[in-house]
């Protein structure tokens, strides 16, 4: 009898103590979501503290017992030095009909400015606390804490660097995070190398690379077509002008042959000689040559592996992925490959590159692509750039029932002829040969419903609030990303997202399926989906043709002029031309969809003085449903 008021006492205080940790753990991550607001990495961090994962180790795998942490990292550390001298020892030179294209040159000569004491404190100010630290061990706190001191000691000892050319030893070795791809764990050529410099270094590789990219674009030495690591360029952009092209030749009757090129390590690769012949060609002076050389020569890394930190190796080639500098002296280093194209046209987002011919014929097409390509391939030898033929893809686009609807591409990179394939992932949005884009949209749902499962499950530690602020920062990102690609795809798809929006409600919610959906839209502040894209496209309009985005797409929203004084007043509201077009499917180019819709608005809309007033201004009138 004892014992069995025993068995009920403890299943009494167990059940206790059980509900007592459930309601701490629901405060915890409550409070961990509501100060994590706008920050996917901190709120997927939370998560994983309440949902089980199948594998949650950071650590690189080892299949052999003998070799310890520190062989490891001295393994990672060798390939990631080798990799790019390896891969240029087996690059053959280019043709003898290559001709190298010329460096586009300022004015005037670049000269690296020197810095103020305010511009060093404003950048001590800036930095987030939780920078990693690179090997000098000075953290972004510390001197964030002792800023009222040292301002003007670092302001003399970065001026200092710049007036000698010289930048300490110690800013120039890098540790690296080895950051895994796919594939084999075991194996280090298929992880990415980031680099972690010292603060310092950051400080004045943010006050160079501004001062750089300020020259560039005001003289507009950057390639037209680059949209990688450049402000008001995205992925979206660049996708949304290579599409646009492809409409406009589906309109004129022509089909569109594509080459996606892939580069094999392209960052890893760059040889620094020729980085600095470039940037010679491009009117550096001697000392702001000079600094570029210090900083490219003479640097050392280490790879830290499993919390071991391997020994340093000198680094030959290559610009420090993670470092401030390094993305825009890879795309200066890019800079000149489309001079090489005599027939096709190309996108490049940093080493993403795609190629493209338009032709009414296969013939046609394919003379064009193989003849660019040959010039292509010359470009990356003369550059000792590797291309990974076997990753590289063709696609052919056309009307549903044109006559190239049917064929394939057969165009070749060195002995190797490319793959054509009737999909293909360009820039995070998959391509297909009609453009229904009905793939993408079957990976887009699959993606959302895992993240709506796991928000399911989290739903019991949370409120409503705290679910609907999971679902806009972690999910409703994801349904945002490239929607102005996709936004004319079959209603069948665009209903599929709506359902799986309707179904993260019901779960926010708790309500019946049977509850209506403006109802439950309402409670959460959520906009239909469909009202969402026009939005995006309307504000894509505003900025488009305010300039505030690159000018290939800028240029192809134009105002509307005309020639009588009777209309003068229409052209003064801020109406856009709509270029005419064939065939209905043109409509779904930004060229085309961007004007027609923005015109519909009325003209005290389209004259915002701002972005956000404009954003407002869509609000008062339209309203969130």
């Amino acid at each position: 009898m004892l014992l069995y008021i025993y068995k009920v006492q403890h299943r009494i205080f167990r059940n206790k103590a059980n509900i007592l940790a459930r309601c701490l753990k629901r405060d915890y991550i409550q409070d961990q979501i509501e100060s994590n607001q706008g920050k996917p990495d901190k709120l997927w961090k939370a998560l994983k503290e309440i949902i089980p994962s199948k594998n949650r180790t950071s650590e690189i795998m080892n299949d052999d017992p003998k070799l310890t942490n520190m062989d490891i990292a001295n393994l990672f550390n060798s390939t990631f030095c080798n990799m790019g001298p390896t891969l240029a020892s087996n690059i053959p030179p280019p043709s003898e009909n290559y001709i190298r294209p010329p460096v586009k040159a300022g004015p005037a000569p670049f000269t690296i400015p020197l810095l103020t004491v305010q511009a060093v404190q404003k950048s001590i100010n800036a930095l987030p606390k939780h920078k990693a630290t690179g090997l000098d061990g000075i953290n972004a706190r510390l001197l964030k804490c002792a800023n009222v001191a040292i301002p003007e000691v670092l302001t003399e000892l970065f001026n200092k660097s710049i007036r000698c050319s010289s930048i300490p030893d110690s800013w120039k070795c890098a540790v690296i995070s080895p950051i895994f791809k796919d594939g084999d764990k075991t194996s280090p050529s298929n992880y990415r190398p980031i680099s972690v410099l010292p603060i310092p270094m950051k400080i004045v590789e943010r006050h160079v690379h501004d001062a750089l990219y300020s020259y560039m674009g005001s003289h507009d030495l950057l390639c037209r077509e680059q949209s990688g690591f450049r402000k008001h360029h995205s992925t979206v952009t660049a996708t949304l002008d290579v599409l646009d092209d492809i409409y406009w030749a589906m309109d004129g009757g022509s089909g569109s042959g594509l080459v996606f090129l892939d580069l094999r390590k392209a960052f890893d690769t760059v040889d620094h000689g020729i980085l600095l012949g470039k940037l010679s060609e491009m009117n550096f002076d001697a000392k702001s040559l000079g600094w570029f050389t210090n900083y490219l020569n003479n640097r050392y890394q280490c790879t830290k592996v499993n919390n071991t930190v391997s020994q340093k190796e000198m680094i030959l080639c290559g610009v420090p992925q993670g470092s401030i500098l390094g993305p825009l002296l890879f795309i200066i280093y890019m800079n000149n490959l489309k001079l090489v194209l005599n027939f096709c046209n190309v996108a490049l987002y940093a080493d993403d590159t795609v190629i493209w011919a338009k032709g009414r014929n296969i013939f046609e097409i394919q003379d064009k692509l193989q003849q660019d390509l040959l010039n292509v391939t010359d470009w990356l030898c003369d550059n000792k750039l590797s291309i990974n033929a076997t990753k590289c893809k063709s696609m052919l686009i056309s009307s549903p029932h044109h006559t190239l609807r049917n064929q394939e591409l057969f165009v070749r990179i060195n002995d190797s002829i490319l793959e054509c394939v009737s999909s293909y992932k360009y820039l995070g949005v998959y391509l297909d040969s009609t453009l229904t884009f009905n793939q993408h949209i079957e990976s887009l749902t699959k993606k959302v419903s895992k993240r709506l499962g796991v928000i399911a499950v989290a739903r019991k530690y949370m409120s409503s609030k705290q679910c609907n602020i999971l679902y806009k920062s972690l999910v409703l990102p994801i349904i945002d990303f490239g929607d102005l690609i996709y936004m004319d795809t079959s209603r069948a798809n665009l209903d599929a997202l709506q359902t799986l929006q309707n179904r993260a409600c019901r779960i926010i919610l708790r309500v019946p399926s049977d509850t209506p959906t403006l109802i439950m839209h309402e409670n959460l502040k959520l906009m239909y989906l469909e009202k969402r894209r026009k939005f995006h496209l309307q504000i894509f309009t505003y900025k488009a043709a305010h300039s505030l985005l690159p000018g290939y797409i800028s240029d192809k929203i134009n105002v509307k002029h005309y020639d009588t004084d009777i209309q003068i007043r229409a052209a003064l509201s801020g109406q856009l031309e709509v270029p005419r077009c064939r065939l209905v499917k043109t409509e779904s180019a930004f060229s085309v969809k961007c004007p027609l819709n923005y015109n519909m608005l009325p003209q005290h809309l389209r004259e915002s003085a701002t972005v956000n007033s404009f954003r407002s201004g869509y609000f008062r009138l339209y309203g969130y449903l």
